[in-house]
């Protein structure tokens, strides 16, 4: 039975979850960050779906997610439908203007490689007699996938509030994931002086201080096309609840068209959104008083407004085995390979990370030679300690069952291969295989011992940053078996061992990693997830 495979699931843990009224991402990382805007016009809109829009069958085990599972977001009042669109860096005034007429609930369809597996909706509206001072925006998601058949749908739910006076900074953020692994919710409470964030896990609630955030309620705003010239760049902080601060988000105006919706020429914006952070890109479109059309992510990902009904319609799923990659030869038992040479398709704009372990050659447009070894991999650079021993919202490594397992498990007079390699084997041995986890951060996973690759690369990372051993998770494909004759999705870490990076695989036990592990994103770098037409070919 092939120990681990990890379909890209809808990670809210690689995901920045900023793009919320122009915006939303589901699956993997789609999110145009950093959109602000100025009042401008606003008023009733026809609606923005395209006449014909596609028609795609799901497959056969495709199943209906009714909209019923999302939150009631309306506080006893009907969701009304105005609109207002704006151009980029709003003054307060601006801002003020928007957001005391703005409230909207606008449904999207979210598509994998042509496929429909999930939905989204999003809410803006001020606030309802009997609730604090605020603007509300919501942005719930359902997404469906399985593993060689085993399904799961995961439910995301978040709910930003920001002051409704100057200088409409962020109050608070309430996220509620659901899965068939159970619920997680957290709740961020900021002021002046900095923020506070509780979470509840398996019925555990746990309270954690934070840093000041500066976001504000202008960088969640539509962008009307008429009030923005191509070329025009903004940038925007928001407040990211993975990595608990501010991350720096880059907007640019890439090019203006006009499309016919419903009859009604309308002009459309096309945005290009840049996260020095992770790399990621994503492009949208939007249309007349800010409505949102498309966001995608390379060649794989996109989220497409349409009618509720549509939206949550004809739903089917990706298929981590399934949706593997196929190799044209059977390559032989993969932990005993310390060598490989393929050659990856990966489509444009993607190209495979370089490095000593990895080493990557243009071979054409879109294709590169992969020599592969079981070897330490790139050098460290300035800043990748700090922040590969930090903990996070998911790797929380400063959690005091993660502390206290760290210091049974190594000796501190230990080298740190012997640590590693002692991590390595604890995690291994004590995570059961299974498809069915999906949990949320380290300490979930130590306390419940079960899970798939993602889940024991959690762990591990945790337990080596409590160590005091910088870690990062990585993600890509790795070959499973001359059985499937594949690779298929995977998660695994690197360790940072006499300042190299050495990759490591907890779910299969190897303190090195077989050489048949082809990275292709590291931490929330995922962009690769996005590119559809994958290919390998085994070469000498």
């Amino acid at each position: 039975m092939l120990a681990s495979v990890e379909s890209p699931r809808p990670p809210i843990d690689y995901v920045p979850r900023k793009y919320k009224v122009a915006g939303a991402l589901t699956l993997c990382l789609l999110f145009l960050g950093g959109l602000t805007c100025v009042a401008a016009r606003s008023g009733p809109t026809a609606n923005v779906y395209d006449d014909a829009p596609p028609q795609i069958a799901p497959r056969p085990q495709a199943i209906t997610m009714s909209p019923e599972m999302l939150p009631d977001r309306s506080a006893g009042q009907p969701i009304q439908s105005e609109f207002a669109g704006a151009s980029l860096d709003p003054t307060e005034d601006e801002v003020a203007a928007i957001i005391a007429k703005v409230e909207s609930e606008e449904w999207f369809g979210v598509y994998v490689n042509g496929e429909k597996v999930g939905f989204s909706r999003i809410i803006s509206r001020p606030a309802r007699p009997g609730e604090p001072p605020s603007y509300l925006i919501a942005l719930d998601e359902v997404v469906r996938s399985s593993i060689d058949g085993l399904v799961d749908v995961h439910q995301n739910d978040r709910a930003w509030r920001y002051s409704a006076t100057k200088p409409f900074r962020l109050l608070s953020l309430e996220t509620r994931e659901t899965s068939t692994a159970g619920v997680i919710t957290r709740r961020f409470s900021f002021d002046l002086e900095g923020g506070v964030l509780e979470t509840s896990v398996d019925g555990r609630v746990e309270r954690k201080p934070l840093a000041p955030t500066r976001e504000t309620v202008a960088s969640s705003l539509g962008v009307e096309p008429d009030l923005v010239a191509v070329g025009a760049r903004s940038s925007s902080l928001s407040f990211d609840d993975v990595l608990l601060k501010d991350l720096e988000w880059q907007t640019t105006v890439a090019r203006k068209f006009s499309r016919t919706l419903s009859g009604v020429e309308v002009p459309v914006a096309v945005l290009e959104s840049y996260a020095p952070h992770d790399q990621s890109k994503y492009t949208a479109e939007t249309a007349h008083l800010g409505r949102l059309l498309s966001v995608s992510m390379g060649e794989g990902f996109v989220m497409k407004a349409e009618p509720k009904r549509q939206a949550t319609q004809g739903i089917g799923s990706m298929d981590a085995i399934h949706d593997g990659v196929a190799v044209d030869r059977p390559l032989g038992d993969p932990s005993k390979i310390r060598s490989l040479t393929l050659i990856l398709t990966t489509g444009k704009d993607f190209a495979p990370p370089d490095g000593p372990n990895q080493r990557v050659t243009p071979v054409g447009a879109g294709r590169y030679r992969l020599e592969l070894s079981a070897v330490p991999g790139a050098s460290e650079q300035p800043g990748e300690r700090e922040e590969s021993l930090a903990p996070s919202a998911t790797i929380d490594s400063d959690h005091a069952t993660i502390r206290l397992a760290a210091q049974q498990i190594v000796k501190a007079d230990d080298s740190e291969q012997a640590r590693v390699a002692a991590l390595v084997d604890y995690v291994a041995r004590t995570v059961e295989d299974s498809y069915e986890s999906n949990l949320g951060t380290a300490s979930q996973v130590l306390a419940r011992k079960s899970g798939d690759c993602s889940e024991h690369t959690l762990l591990f990372v945790a337990l080596a940053r409590a160590a005091g051993l910088p870690a990062r998770e990585i993600s890509g494909l790795v070959y499973a078996s001359d059985l499937e004759r594949s690779f298929v999705w995977h998660a695994w870490a690197e360790v940072l061992v006499d300042g190299r990076w050495v990759a490591v695989d907890p779910t299969f036990g190897e303190a090195q990693a077989n050489a048949t592990h082809i990275k292709l994103g590291t931490e929330r770098d995922a962009r690769w997830v996005a590119y559809s037409k994958l290919r390998i070919e085994w070469t000498k």
